[in-house]
């Protein structure tokens, strides 16, 4: 039988301090909630409007003039009228897709295997490796900019693409392998005991035991990475220009596109929003779940 949530607390006759302090917080929350919302209605009024009118459109209408006519013929034309470097709006979006793959494949197996490794095992130097790991995440980036710059082009990497992505994939030492170390630093070690008892072997016991069990937690950071990920233009400005996501080609798309395609660009921001609004709309209850359960119960 399914449990039907307790909502009696509701109903319940508050204190005059309670009554304004629930008061106040309602209004700071619904201010916030319409600053985000208004900006997302205007963009969707812009994407439909006649791009040869648009510029005398707004002039005389003001910047939240409904169309009179609605060009849904501009989320089309987006595919087609928009690039940069000679990537069209598709090819944007196919590189962002295959960035998330890689990401989430190849390049999560190395810091979600170093943080199990630390997370349970111990070596002679690991109290030393961990404080050099912790130092090299605080360096500021713009501080070895210039240096990885210099031998990712001497490993001749430089706007390789994928191939970038797949050879500096390989670290498992960066941000995320604190919060994999902390997942697995959370679960009991007599998980993997018992596989040892019943004749198994390290690698079983990651594999099929202690994985298993840190699964919803890391599942709930790959839906975060993946939002991250398709936002993602700082590697490809500065690694790989020659494959732009649609993060970067967006906003280089906005430094020229002239007036009369300001509707198509519209429309490709509301487009690139789709997948991130899908994934937050299906996933979001099941993500913070995932973040709070532990694998002893009871």
């Amino acid at each position: 039988m399914k449990k039907v949530k307790d909502t009696s607390y509701i109903f319940m006759k508050k204190t005059k301090s309670e009554l304004v302090v629930h008061t106040f917080m309602f209004v700071i929350f619904t201010l916030y909630a319409l600053s985000l919302i208004v900006p997302l209605i205007w963009l969707l009024l812009q994407s439909f409007h006649d791009k040869s009118l648009y510029s005398i459109t707004i002039l005389e209408n003001g910047s939240f003039a409904i169309p009179t006519v609605w060009h849904f013929e501009n989320y089309i034309d987006a595919f087609g009228h928009m690039e940069h470097n000679g990537v069209n709006f598709f090819g944007m979006i196919t590189n962002s897709l295959w960035y998330i793959l890689i990401a989430n494949t190849w390049c999560l197996f190395w810091p979600v295997t170093t943080g199990y490794l630390f997370a349970k095992y111990d070596c002679k130097g690991k109290k030393f490796l961990h404080a050099l790991i912790l130092f090299t995440l605080m360096v500021p980036v713009v501080g070895t900019t210039g240096a990885t710059m210099k031998l990712i082009d001497k490993m001749g990497i430089y706007n390789k693409g994928p191939l970038f992505v797949i050879l500096t994939g390989v670290s498992g030492f960066n941000s995320s392998f604190l919060i994999y170390y902390a997942i697995f630093k959370g679960l009991s070690w007599d998980y993997a005991e018992s596989v040892f008892v019943d004749g198994g072997g390290n690698f079983m016991a990651y594999i099929y035991v202690m994985l298993p069990l840190a699964l919803p937690a890391i599942s709930a950071m790959m839906v975060q990475g993946v939002i991250g990920q398709w936002n993602e233009y700082y590697q490809f400005m500065m690694y790989m220009p020659s494959t732009p996501p649609v993060a970067m080609g967006l906003y280089f798309i906005s430094l020229t596109i002239d007036r009369f395609g300001q509707p198509l660009y519209y429309a490709g921001l509301v487009i690139s929003m789709i997948p991130v609004l899908i994934i937050y709309a299906f996933m979001a209850e099941k993500m913070m779940k995932n973040l709070t359960i532990g694998g002893l119960k009871g």
